[in-house]
């Protein structure tokens, strides 16, 4: 009595991720600096601002500028390296987490996009900026959108550029 097998038989690796990454060879990948696709335009690690102390250092000390309902605080570090910024999202309380996850990712992709004038300054100045984003959804008289987000982050980082620049 010949059965069928509840399992089917094991090929000779002819489908193995082995056989798949040898036959790949030297051929670029997605990831691969040799494949001339620009660099990422995102937030690295290093770029973002954490911990309890810092915050609260960066908004103590801080100086800050504000658009609607959104304040831009930065301090300043002049000659420690390495030179470049950090920055940090905070929402105050509007209730639920989320609306202030929402608030936090559409502040953190407007910045994302905004981000090179200001990592530029601190390479050209030889300083360290450290940088919290705060915003009262509170004080919001209109509904939330993209748009109203990056404009204000737009003129946030305007202000800011031209206030560091004074100095």
């Amino acid at each position: 009595m010949d059965s069928v097998p509840a399992w089917p038989q094991r090929t000779a690796g002819k489908c193995s991720h082995a056989v798949v990454r040898k036959g790949a060879g030297n051929s670029p990948s997605v990831t691969s600096p040799s494949t001339d696709k620009p660099v990422r335009n995102r937030l690295s690690k290093k770029e973002i601002l954490r911990g309890y102390r810092a915050f609260g250092h960066v908004l103590s000390r801080g100086i800050y500028v504000q658009h609607r309902s959104i304040r831009f605080y930065y301090d300043i570090k002049r000659e420690i390296p390495p030179y470049h910024g950090m920055v940090g999202f905070a929402v105050k309380k509007p209730g639920n987490a989320v609306l202030r996850n929402s608030f936090r990712r559409l502040m953190r992709e407007s910045f994302r996009q905004r981000k090179h004038e200001l990592w530029e300054y601190c390479q050209q100045q030889h300083c360290q900026l450290r940088c919290v984003m705060l915003v009262d959804p509170g004080r919001m008289k209109e509904p939330v959108s993209f748009d109203m987000i990056d404009a204000s982050v737009a003129a946030l980082l305007d202000a800011a550029l031209k206030r560091l620049r004074q100095t």
